[in-house]
């Protein structure tokens, strides 16, 4: 470590967070501010030594002579890369108190840079490197690699799996005498840390343990975002890499304030602020993103939330509770809210190589609808219905989730194109319509007289869907079937019908009915330059069971 002391008479201001100094005459106490590697001291020290100059230049009456005094010492170990640590002691006086941070600017980076390594939020397994190592690791099948000071989420498909820890440095070859894979059993959603056993000094003994509490001195803070996370503790910005664990110290016993970041979007248009955290000493951290809609239409919250992952006793404190659900169609709507008046705000998709899978944290009372984690769709729901997703736990111990977003589907407007002569009961309420039979060649026989059918562009295909139902039917298609761009969902009365242009090839839909929340799915399969009619009805179930299925023909 490297101290460089500055001797001045001087002011030096804090305009926290877009480090702004500012510099003025004034007689001192002396204040030590600590920078660590990977911090930009040249910038930093082009803005304070000119002004000192200045200020020296200024008071030709009373001349200070600057010095300088280096101290070498052990070197620390680095972040990311090998560099020196600089203490900056300056002698300055505030020219007003320092209290809570000022609304929120891009702070300059005063930390490691992050090296990428985890996409997305930190979630799952969480496995910790906290040694200057670079680790690798077995499991399930794939084997990891993690830089020093970084972590890494997995989502693990079984309650408990093997993972095999290489206790050497991942670049030191596996031939080395002491170097081998060592076992350890891991459960689903742990938090664990590899951490260096070895006495200071003799080489690298990696071995993995369960994420414990810090000293009563220290708070550390993980961040799970998945970007960089501005904070500030002590009027000091830390911006923490995505994964990283910064470790603040504290006062034993006695609670500490760190303020993140809580931000608005409006209108394209974004105002943030600092919101304070108290910080239990003796406890680890995690900050979380989190996205929330605002009173406004068109207005989202992002905040960036502390939650307790070890408390004082080490022991582990659990998120909240988690099933994973699997897709049993093609794609899954995500609505705002658990029901289907609700909008469609994101789509889950399966493939034959990648079934699609959805994580879901709550329910409704009924238990009919699920609220999916917020990295799937912020105040998402999906259906519980078991032709659609079946869930490895019992939906029945998730909590009971509030609707946060809650934005109800504007009524689409359907085209109709081939309506068929529908007929009103007495009530005025429209028939639904038989079936009609086609003949071989696509026509309909009706009154004796042929229909022509709808047009068909060349190389695609048509679909003409009628409601049969005595209830009105929402039919569902996906953008990814269809070449013109345009709702996914289309409301139909009794009795009416709309044509839609389609890919040729495997089609899957959904029907459902806002009557006895109703909904099923299905499949069909259509050529190139053919169409196909339709009619779509649900009909109890005849096991007695009080169920309706949905059927097409």
């Amino acid at each position: 470590m490297r101290r460089l002391v500055l001797l001045a008479t001087l002011t030096l201001c804090f305009s926290l967070p877009a480090l702004v100094y500012s510099v003025q005459p004034a007689h001192a106490t002396t204040q030590q501010v600590t920078f660590r590697p990977g911090d930009n001291h040249r910038e930093l020290l082009g803005v304070i030594l000119p002004a000192a100059a200045a200020i020296l230049s200024a008071q030709a009456t009373e001349p200070v002579t600057p010095t300088a005094t280096l101290t070498a010492t052990a070197p620390i170990s680095p972040l990311v890369t090998p560099q020196a640590s600089l203490t900056l002691t300056a002698s300055v006086t505030a020219s007003q108190a320092i209290t809570a941070p000022s609304p929120l600017a891009t702070p300059t980076p005063v930390g490691p840079t992050s090296d990428a390594l985890q996409e997305g939020p930190l979630a799952g397994t969480i496995i910790a490197n906290r040694s200057t190592a670079t680790i690798k690791f077995f499991v399930e099948g794939e084997t990891y690699t993690v830089a020093p000071e970084r972590s890494l989420g997995l989502n693990l498909p079984r309650v408990t799996a093997v993972l095999s820890l290489y206790n050497c440095d991942a670049n030191t070859p596996e031939t080395q005498a002491g170097c081998f894979w060592d076992p350890y059993v891991v459960q689903r959603d742990g938090f664990y840390e590899v951490v260096n056993k070895a006495p200071a000094g003799l080489g690298v003994t990696l071995v993995l343990q369960a994420a414990n509490n810090p000293p009563a001195n220290q708070v550390w803070v993980q961040n799970r975002t998945g970007q960089p996370e501005a904070v500030v503790f002590k009027n000091e910005v830390f911006e923490l890499p995505p994964s990283y664990v910064q470790e603040f110290s504290v006062v034993e016993g006695a609670p500490a304030i760190l303020y993140v970041r809580h931000c608005v979007i409006l209108n394209g248009q974004q105002a943030c602020e600092w919101s304070p955290k108290t910080l239990e000493p003796g406890v680890y951290y995690a900050i979380e993103a989190v996205e929330t809609v605002g009173g406004l239409p068109g207005s989202q919250i992002l905040t960036a939330d502390l939650r307790p992952v070890v408390a004082q006793d080490g022991q582990q404190v659990a998120g909240p509770q988690e099933i994973l659900c699997r897709l049993q169609v093609p794609v899954l709507n995500v609505r705002t809210g658990p029901g289907l008046q609700y909008q469609i705000i994101a789509k889950v998709r399966a493939t034959d190589d990648n079934p699609g899978t959805v994580l879901v944290v709550g329910r409704d009372t009924a238990g009919e609808w699920l609220a999916v984690d917020q990295r799937v769709a912020p105040g998402g729901w999906v259906t519980a219905e078991p032709s659609y997703i079946l869930c490895d736990g019992d939906i029945g111990t998730l909590p009971i989730a509030e609707i946060t977003d809650g934005r109800l589907a504007p009524t689409p407007t359907p085209v109709p194109v081939a309506t068929g002569n529908n007929t009103e009961n007495n009530n005025g309420t429209p028939a639904a319509p038989a079936a009609p039979s086609e003949s071989g060649n696509g026509t309909t026989e009706e009154n004796g007289q042929a229909q022509t059918g709808p047009t068909i562009p060349e190389g695609l295909a048509v679909l003409v869907v009628n409601n049969a139902f005595q209830h009105q039917m929402r039919f569902t298609l996906d953008q990814q079937y269809r070449p013109e761009e345009g709702p996914s969902e289309y409301d139909l009365q009794p009795g009416e019908s709309m044509t839609i242009v389609v890919f040729p090839g495997k089609i899957a839909f959904t029907a459902s009915s806002p009557w006895n929340g109703l909904s099923g799915n299905a499949e069909l399969e259509i050529d190139a330059d053919a169409s196909q009619t339709l009619w779509l009805r649900f009909e109890p179930d005849p096991d007695g069971s009080g169920r309706w299925n949905l059927h097409w023909q």
